[in-house]
């Protein structure tokens, strides 16, 4: 039997999203909050603001590519959400 060895992968990566004030960022973090909770087993992120920005970790304990697919869900649900309050502040 031929095991995979991605249960021997540890991946994180933390990114830092700058908005043009506090109040966005809030609002998107807060948003966004259940996305961050809703991840595939062996994958945890966590997102913080500090200031005007969004300091978002993801952890995965599995493969790289669901860290990369949690990523990237949580990319559209933050761009879904700037664009939505771009459209209100208008």
């Amino acid at each position: 039997m031929n095991k995979s060895k991605t249960k021997d992968i540890y991946s994180e990566i933390q990114v830092t999203l700058v908005f043009k004030n506090c109040h966005i960022a809030e609002t998107i973090n807060n948003s966004t909050y259940p996305e961050n909770q809703e991840t595939p087993e062996g994958v945890f992120s966590s997102s913080k603001i500090e200031g005007n920005k969004i300091v978002l970790l993801i952890k995965s304990e599995k493969s790289i590519l669901d860290l990369l697919r949690t990523l990237e869900d949580y990319f559209e649900k933050i761009d879904l959400s700037y664009k939505t309050i771009k459209n209100v502040q208008l």
